[in-house]
């Protein structure tokens, strides 16, 4: 269905410099940045992709975490989703000045999003850092793993019973999908991208992560999926600027200033 590159940042709390665990993040970020999109009847092209994990950290494959998540931002370009990265001050009348820090780099990989009978599946294999430390634990970022990517219909409103609504709020946008979009659903009120990924085109598009597994599984995502993403894997490891964190900045346009890279070396 697509693949290419995935980036994972977190930010900071409200005038939190040195941020200590996951109880000092605001927001968990996932931007993916598609290099292949499956061709559709339609003309409009997949755009780079920002999304918002609720619970601040990825769903565990062992335990099979479901977590709510939705698309802050679609962009033509990078430029456009890591603007508001960068750190940025503001005033209020009760507070005085308030800082909110600049986001900072968890990681970078490589991804696939696929099909598998009803429901679509988001894998990654993590390429920086080469292994995860404290701080990528602490966020459950895997080496490799797959989730179960769910898209929520806006049309039907949530039952307050399940676990999705914790996270969000009362005035939660809803996504404008175009009508054909929209008939992807067929009346129902979630369904897997086994069609088409443009619905991660549309901010405020609501998603369901699922942990699946905690390796890349040819009988889970198929052999072409695993293939084409180990492919992926391995045009980086051929890459000698890959695992730099200029090229990571290059590829997200920002610079050293912009950003934090301590988390890529095990630190917050």
């Amino acid at each position: 269905m697509e693949n290419g590159h995935i980036y994972f940042l977190f930010r900071p709390k409200i005038d939190v410099e040195d941020p200590e665990s996951i109880q000092d993040v605001q927001h968990t970020y996932i931007i993916l940045k598609p290099s292949f999109t499956k061709a559709t009847k339609h003309p409009e092209k997949r755009q780079p992709t920002m999304i918002i994990v609720g619970a601040k950290k990825l769903p565990s494959a062992k335990r099979h975490d479901r977590y709510w998540g939705f698309v802050a931002a679609s962009s033509k370009d990078m430029n456009g989703l890591v603007n508001d990265f960068k750190e940025s001050t503001h005033y209020t009348k009760t507070r005085g000045e308030r800082t909110v820090p600049a986001a900072r780099i968890l990681g970078e990989g490589v991804y696939s999003i696929s099909k598998r009978g009803r429901n679509s599946y988001l894998a990654y294999i993590l390429k920086t850092p080469d292994e995860p430390t404290q701080v990528q634990n602490a966020f459950h970022l895997e080496k490799e793993a797959s989730m179960i990517f769910t898209i929520k219909n806006p049309t039907k409103p949530p039952k307050t019973s399940t676990s999705e609504t914790a996270t969000q709020t009362s005035d939660q946008k809803q996504p404008n999908f175009p009508s054909w979009l929209q008939e992807e659903f067929n009346d129902k009120r979630f369904i897997g991208m086994t069609e088409t990924t443009l619905f991660l085109n549309y901010p405020s598009t609501q998603v369901i992560l699922i942990g699946a597994r905690h390796s890349i599984d040819k009988d889970e995502l198929g052999e072409d999926t695993v293939d084409a993403l180990s492919e992926l894997s391995e045009e980086e490891d051929q890459d000698t600027e890959t695992k730099s964190n200029k090229r990571i900045l290059d590829q997200l346009h920002l610079r050293t200033k912009d950003i934090p890279m301590e988390p890529l070396e095990g630190e917050w």
